[in-house]
């Protein structure tokens, strides 16, 4: 919970907006990850009405979209575990978050990095 002052008002926002029950635990979605997938649709749909204005051919611009999508989720996971002080994956079961904690965490910098490199390789293709 975080407590937040704005104009005189005191607000506690809580960070989880729900949890799914799924699994022994449940999945957590945050606020941040609603957020960012709000603003990766915003971004497609801007992109969608744009392309023609950059000259963009509109099916092809979808098709690097879809295929980098998976792949940026997956560079958000390797990026999490691999800079994460107190994490230790110790099989591939557990990078998936299949395992007994359950999936936790991403990093939005794995995300676009990987993102970048495979858009730029999908647009080169």
């Amino acid at each position: 919970m975080y407590n937040v002052t704005i104009f005189g008002i005191n607000l506690t926002i809580d960070p989880v907006a729900f949890r799914l029950p799924i699994g022994e635990n449940g999945w957590t979605v945050y606020w941040y990850g609603i957020i960012i997938a709000i603003g990766f649709v915003l971004a497609i749909v801007y992109g969608y009405f744009n392309a023609k204005r950059f000259g963009i051919d509109v099916d092809r611009m979808l098709d690097v979209v879809l295929i980098t999508t998976i792949p940026a989720i997956l560079g958000a996971r390797a990026y999490y575990v691999i800079f994460d002080p107190n994490g230790k994956i110790n099989n591939i079961k557990e990078f998936f978050g299949f395992g007994g904690s359950g999936f936790s965490g991403l990093a939005i910098y794995g995300g676009v990095i990987t993102a970048v490199v495979v858009g730029c390789l999908a647009a080169k293709i």
